[in-house]
């Protein structure tokens, strides 16, 4: 299975030269997520460069499906990251025979009336 660049995401630097490194697939696949906009892959790679390009001038950048679900995806990775940082710090602290520091726990307040009453 070859291994495929992901398009980016966020605010490119949109190019001649930028847009000549991507294959058709990948400009194909830009053009539908930045600009919603399908293009036609049957053209020469250069007339889809040249088509992007004037879409690029012309339009501002439309939010899809495609640059939400990146922000997303960004946003998964950044959770999990900071969980397996938080989880490797407590095995290294436990190893070591100290404890990590801790976040305080803070009870929940008591809900119902007769609860905030008589401390129930």
């Amino acid at each position: 299975m070859a291994k495929t660049k992901a398009i980016p995401a966020g605010p490119v630097k949109i190019t001649n030269a930028s847009l000549s490194k991507l294959s058709k697939v990948k400009l194909e696949e830009f053009a539908k997520a930045t600009y919603g906009v399908d293009i036609d892959r049957r053209k020469k790679k250069d007339d889809l460069v040249k088509e992007v390009l004037k879409m690029s001038k012309k339009t501002k950048t439309v939010i899809t499906d495609a640059s939400i679900e990146a922000k997303e995806v960004a946003a998964v990775a950044k959770a999990l990251n900071e969980k397996l940082a938080r989880e490797a710090e407590q095995t290294i602290a436990d190893i070591a025979g100290i404890s990590a520091p801790q976040k305080e726990v803070v009870p929940e307040p008591k809900k119902g009336f007769w609860s905030k009453l008589f401390g129930w």
